[in-house]
């Protein structure tokens, strides 16, 4: 009977550190055994820039600040002139700020301001006696690591069909992750917009080699022989 009962038994796959961490937070409403910045604590404290969530009430009222976080809900709205604005509210590894993203930075930005996106934040504090900090969006920009990017290579017969689908790709899973092109026939590199920067996740990359092959796609490391990133 046991022997029978094994032998139905599938094996699945097993989730990647960021699914099941997604996983954790849709179903238990906060995270078990990580946290999706862990990855980047070391670049975060080695940040003077950075001011943690936690340190946010001691540093005064209209403070300018600088914080990277997680993007934990976004409130959306329609402001008396019809234009769309939203509160967010993003988690570090030490708490949680909600933002004020007024309509001038939530049209220009509204594509980072999504839940998981990971972002870092400039703005001032907004400190009312009796109220939690807020900070007044000035500046939004992807939180990235410095040091790691993707380097697609496209070979000789690359047609327009293929760029195409590959621009559809790259805006389809973007994120906080820089990407450059090589030229294998002209021998040129193209260091991409940060529109169509993609996500830092195992499921991107596999979608980019199946669309130009295993062998096309690398991820690599800045470094101070890389002409790229001088």
């Amino acid at each position: 009977q046991e022997e029978l009962l094994c032998d139905k038994l599938i094996d699945l796959e097993t989730f990647s550190s960021e699914e099941q961490l997604a996983l954790e937070k849709e179903m238990l409403g906060l995270y078990i055994t990580g946290h999706p910045l862990e990855p980047y604590r070391e670049m975060i404290d080695k940040n003077e820039q950075l001011t943690r969530c936690a340190e946010l009430s001691d540093v005064g009222d209209n403070s300018h600040v600088t914080v990277g976080g997680i993007v934990v809900a976004v409130r959306k709205f329609y402001t008396k002139k019809n234009k769309q604005m939203a509160f967010v509210k993003i988690e570090d590894l030490t708490g949680s700020v909600e933002l004020v993203v007024f309509p001038d930075l939530f049209e220009r930005y509204s594509s980072l301001l999504e839940e998981d996106n990971l972002i870092v934040v400039e703005g001032r504090t907004d400190l009312k006696e009796e109220e939690d900090v807020k900070i007044l969006v000035e500046a939004l920009r992807p939180l990235q690591h410095e040091d790691k990017y993707y380097r697609l290579e496209l070979s000789e017969d690359s047609d327009d069909a293929l760029l195409a689908s590959l621009k559809d790709l790259l805006v389809a899973e973007s994120g906080n992750i820089p990407v450059c092109i090589y030229f294998k026939n002209e021998k040129k590199t193209l260091m991409l917009e940060e529109d169509f920067w993609v996500r830092d996740h195992p499921s991107c990359r596999e979608r980019l080699e199946e669309l130009l092959g295993r062998n096309s796609v690398r991820e690599q490391r800045k470094s101070s022989e890389n002409s790229l990133f001088i």
